[in-house]
């Protein structure tokens, strides 16, 4: 009864840890995920401000 139960735990257990790795490796991908993110925001940040300052100098009257 007693080996029945430890193998019950133990089964138990591994579904356990297994699915702490899951998890881990999903939290893993999504902050992985999130800091690509995050950069092509800041490059699309940067590329919005340099077309600004372009239309800025485009728009003066001596260019036109």
């Amino acid at each position: 009864m007693f080996a029945r139960f430890n193998l019950m735990l133990a089964f138990l257990l591994v579904i356990c840890a297994l699915g702490l790795v899951t998890s881990q490796h999903r939290a893993r991908k999504l902050f992985i995920d999130l800091e690509r993110a995050q950069t092509h925001a800041v490059e699309h940040e940067v590329r919005w401000n340099q077309l600004q300052v372009e239309q800025t100098e485009l728009a003066k009257a001596s260019l036109i």
